[in-house]
């Protein structure tokens, strides 16, 4: 089978990448043929083994004004893409689209040139970008936010949506309302893949009559497990942005000074400002790094304030046998067993996370060592074979269909 692999971004920027990656190298070591579209980027892999295509199309929230008005009009419908796709359907000839993300680059353009070819869609839905012009269910407010979900979109603009921008949230909102009035995405696609059933149940809320094509799959992890080791921290890794709940879980371990807590990852460094001494940013870090540091960590925070879809960081560290405390919403609730592979908090509550990592810290040792071998087992449950197979018999059973 020959698989067209598509995706914005073609280096590790976040666990949407994590699983591209992971995705291409399982289909090419069950010996698929894999054809890769991703934008032009200095940081880019190389792509061995797949054919690889490139897009130039730069990230406009770091252009210039004039590089913006430019670009402007293929934010919505990117008319050099749609004729880039259609040269590699012609000379690649592949069976089916396995899309992941493409709004903002290539646009619902391409998605109607694979249509005119007869070429199957397969969209992961990584994030709510279907449902929601922020992709987050999420305000400027910090607030959890379902107002334009199979409503107007017209909120995302009043309400200022992404970075409290009015340009910004102009733009997402127009361009979601093209995908649902002028181009709606349920006509390109034969299938949505879901990385939790939550947020499963979030898309068949948007598209109740496309119920039978809207599956689950979750995402494949492949760590080098550790033994278990009584950490000397708090751990939290990824993204620094503010639905990430990081403020939430600084002001909270304030005034608990005898925890120490360390913070690694890159992006939003002004919500880093004013720490307490028991609080140390490393910024980013290189993987290798980054597995010494997860595996010298007593738990692994995951404080989000949005509705995170799976939460890669979560399985990695049940794989270095690392409990973890997040917060009981989203697709955490569904990776996360309170009291046996971690701990659960009221999401957003400061007191109730002070009540769970005070509790935590505190577990005798045997307890610890459980919670550990607990985890270790769930990380078992997201194997790569398991992934690769389910996705597999989805492209399958639509080929034949």
């Amino acid at each position: 089978m020959k698989v067209l692999e598509i995706n914005k971004y073609f280096y590790l920027k976040g666990g949407t990448e994590t699983v591209f990656f992971s995705t291409i190298k399982l289909l090419l070591e069950r010996n698929h043929d894999v054809v890769i579209y991703t934008t032009k980027d200095a940081r880019n892999a190389k792509g061995e083994g797949a054919t690889l295509y490139e897009h130039d199309y730069p990230e406009l929230r770091d252009c210039s004004m004039l590089n913006k008005l430019k670009y402007i009009l293929r934010f919505f419908y990117n008319i050099p893409a749609s004729r880039e796709i259609e040269q590699i359907i012609l000379k690649e000839k592949p069976d089916i689209a396995h899309v992941h993300l493409l709004f903002n680059s290539f646009s619902i353009s391409i998605l109607r040139v694979l249509k005119k070819h007869g070429i199957p869609v397969v969209y992961h839905a990584h994030d709510y970008r279907l449902l929601c012009p922020n992709y987050l269910l999420f305000d400027s407010e910090l607030n959890i936010c379902e107002e334009c979900l199979g409503k107007s979109v017209i909120p995302c603009v009043r309400k200022r949506c992404s970075r409290k921008n009015l340009l910004n949230s102009s733009m997402l909102a127009l361009d979601m309302w093209l995908r649902r009035k002028i181009f709606p995405i349920n006509n390109y696609i034969q299938s949505i893949l879901c990385v939790s059933s939550f947020s499963k149940e979030k898309h068949i809320k948007m598209f109740p009559l496309n119920r039978e094509n809207i599956k689950t799959l979750y995402n494949p992890v492949n760590v080098t497990p550790c033994a278990t080791n009584l950490g000397e921290y708090l751990l939290y890794y990824g993204r620094i942005s503010h639905e990430k709940g990081l403020r939430l879980l600084i002001e909270a371990i304030k005034e608990i000074p005898e925890i120490p807590l360390v913070i690694v990852g890159g992006g939003d460094s002004e919500l880093l400002t004013d720490l307490p001494a028991n609080v140390i940013w490393e910024g980013y870090k290189p993987y290798e790094q980054l597995t010494s540091i997860i595996n010298k960590a007593r738990y692994v925070v995951v404080p989000s304030m949005w509705y995170e879809t799976f939460g890669l960081s979560i399985v990695e560290s049940y794989g270095r046998k690392t409990p973890v405390i997040g917060a009981n919403h989203g697709g955490i609730k569904e990776i996360i067993s309170d009291n046996k592979t971690g701990f659960l908090f009221q999401a957003g509550d400061k007191n109730s996370l002070q009540k769970i990592i005070r509790l935590s810290w505190n577990l005798p040792v045997e307890e610890y060592n459980q919670l550990a071998e607990n985890a270790f087992e769930k990380y078992k449950e997201f194997s790569g074979i398991e992934y690769i197979q389910s996705l597999e018999n989805e492209f399958y059973k639509i080929l034949a269909r």
